[in-house]
């Protein structure tokens, strides 16, 4: 993700995040997995609906121009807390779109 150089390959990479999640919770099901999963998924979908409108001309909100790096920086750490089986709700919080594109999340 971090090497990709359009946000259109950026957000096909994070959402392997989703296809990851997936395949955990299909094997050992876990509300908490559900859940991120959902949050990951909504934020795809967010994200992807403001490239799209960037695209077309609709410069009202943009992505700032860190977005990325940190949505993969919070997708690693989030994929780390999995694997060790911690506690990942701030990176559940970091990844909810709610606090950059209003009522999606929560």
């Amino acid at each position: 993700m971090k090497n990709s150089r359009t946000p259109e390959e950026k957000l096909f990479y994070f959402s392997g995040l989703m296809s990851v999640l997936q395949t955990v919770f299909n094997i050992q099901f876990s509300p908490q997995l559900a859940f991120m999963h959902m949050v990951i998924a909504t934020a795809y979908t967010a994200i992807l609906a403001r490239v799209n409108a960037t695209k077309a001309g609709d410069r009202v909100i943009q992505l700032p121009p860190e977005f990325f790096d940190k949505l993969a920086e919070a997708g690693e750490e989030l994929l780390e807390k999995v694997k060790k089986n911690e506690d990942s709700s701030r990176h559940v919080d970091v990844l909810c779109p709610s606090k950059h594109f209003v009522g999606l999340c929560r």
